[in-house]
């Protein structure tokens, strides 16, 4: 079976019926990219390319995350003002279904367990459990106990939480935290940080404290990747040594790395690390553009640009398609042809 917990690599060129921006994407089932856009969450089945069912919200969702593995596992939405909505996911995926009226609002500063803000920037979900990063810090949610909370002065905009329980999440400004047994912090109210990846030091250092997105291939070791300003950097993770840590940078350009993501069981020398990276050119042009690298021999095989001038395309994208969705801004895995 797939890992349910990977995110997606695909252009979406379907439209998009809640709103044109996209502000998250999340790939259930290999199968179904669900995408938080500026005004709801719209569902589109990749097997047909179509848009099957889609639902709003008040306030803007900035990131939804699908426990979908069990027949009770919810769709959980983070939202801008509002905290966390959910709904069950399974009938959500019922072809020219409204679901508004099935988000509901569950988790919240003012309730219990309560959130540390109630801007949630990103969810990350197993079953019973949610890990969350929001503008005050990151929480932990179980459903046997009342989990717990980390907070942080500037907040947090990423975080990745494996089947074992080890836990990642990005501290605006100051690089990525670690605590590598998050399960038994249930209902200690404080979350243990383990390790510490910086670009001051730490040891293997961030190529920068600022870390656009960050991903985890599972595994023995994990394999961990971050995607910075200044360029990718990709860590097979010695936990207790990470000085001993196999580390690697791909991308050699000098453009912002935005997002990152691994192909279905990477690890350090096999599989594929897909990176988005942007910037802007000269008179307008923009080299927005998906990369993809083999981990075998860290070379690129492919690359789609956003907007180049028409007599390049043939040239200069991979197969001569270019990306027409706007700026890439996440990437995210799937094997959906």
């Amino acid at each position: 079976m797939a890992d349910p917990f990977k995110r997606a690599q695909a252009a979406i060129t379907t439209p998009l019926v809640t709103a044109s921006g996209v502000n998250d994407v999340f790939i259930a089932e290999d199968r179904f990219a669900v995408v938080a856009t500026s005004s709801g969450i719209d569902i589109i089945d990749l097997q047909c390319g179509a848009t099957i069912s889609s639902g709003t919200l008040g306030s803007e969702p900035l990131c939804v995350g699908v426990e979908w593995t069990t027949a009770t596992g919810n769709m959980y939405v983070g939202t801008a003002t509002s905290g966390i909505y959910s709904a069950t996911w399974k009938p959500l995926r019922e072809p020219g279904l409204n679901f508004t009226e099935q988000l509901v609002q569950t988790f919240t500063t003012s309730g219990s367990p309560a959130l540390t803000s109630d801007q949630v920037n990103d969810i990350c979900v197993q079953p019973t459990r949610i890990f969350a990063s929001t503008a005050g810090g990151v929480d932990f949610i179980t459903f046997l106990t009342l989990g717990a909370s980390r907070t942080l002065i500037s907040g947090s905009t990423r975080c990745e939480l494996t089947e074992a329980g080890e836990a990642y999440w990005t501290t605006t400004n100051s690089g990525v935290e670690a605590n590598y047994d998050l399960f038994p912090s249930s209902g200690t109210g404080i979350i243990n940080v383990d390790f510490v990846y910086n670009n001051l030091d730490s040891d293997p250092l961030l190529p920068s404290n600022i870390v656009n997105d960050l991903a985890v291939a599972a595994g023995s070791p994990n394999l961990l990747g971050f995607a910075t300003p200044e360029t990718d950097l990709i860590i097979q993770e010695s936990q207790g040594t990470e000085s001993n840590s196999l580390i690697k940078t791909v991308f050699s350009g000098q453009t912002p790395v935005v997002s990152i993501d691994f192909s279905e069981g990477a690890d350090f020398n096999n599989g594929t690390v897909y990176l988005a990276t942007s910037n802007q050119l000269p008179a307008g042009d923009a080299s927005d553009a998906l990369r993809v690298f083999g981990l075998v021999d860290d070379t690129v095989s492919g690359t789609h640009f956003h907007s180049i001038p028409k007599s390049q395309v043939s040239t200069t994208n991979t197969r001569g398609v270019p990306l027409i969705t706007g700026t890439v801004n996440i990437v995210r895995v799937t094997s959906v042809a």
